[in-house]
């Protein structure tokens, strides 16, 4: 039996940054899995992340959630990377909890970060998915809006 297509969403509105961009090695180099990178709207208030497909929340930490969809494929958001100070994060989702796409999972000041704006860019990788199975919709440089297409993992 065939396994459907996930189709991972962007979390939050901002600037698509090719994952090889990400100033960490581990994402830029793929180690993880492969993904993209989406460089925040600076905004003065919290910056709502919402959950890139639906799924169970496995991990759920200041700087990073992972939700593990059907067929056991995991979708990371981690939000920047290398900062010094991550600025503050709430949570709106626990550990175990069911989501649906677009669901809010955490509140972040991204204006209180502090690294650098190349360190905003958050990356949203398929975890341990294979190149060949995970096919980027959006470019470098296009301008996405919470909800639109990133990744169809097949």
């Amino acid at each position: 039996m065939a396994r459907s297509v996930l189709e991972v969403v962007a979390p939050f509105p901002g600037t698509i940054v090719p994952l090889a961009d990400v100033p960490d090695p581990v994402y830029a180099g793929g180690v993880v899995g492969p993904g993209i990178a989406v460089q925040p709207d600076l905004t003065d208030g919290a910056l709502v992340v919402t959950a890139p497909c639906d799924g169970l929340v496995h991990a759920l930490l200041p700087h990073a959630v992972m939700v593990v969809a059907e067929a056991g494929r995991s979708v990371l958001v981690h939000l920047g990377v290398r900062l010094e100070t991550l600025g503050h994060v709430a949570a709106h989702a626990a550990v175990g909890d069911r989501v649906r796409t677009g669901e809010p999972l955490l509140s972040w000041s991204v204006g209180e970060a502090d690294g650098g704006p190349d360190r905003l860019a958050s990356p949203v990788v398929a975890l341990q998915g294979s190149v060949s199975a995970v096919l980027a919709v959006a470019e470098a440089g296009d301008r996405v809006v919470r909800g639109q297409p990133l990744l169809f993992w097949s």
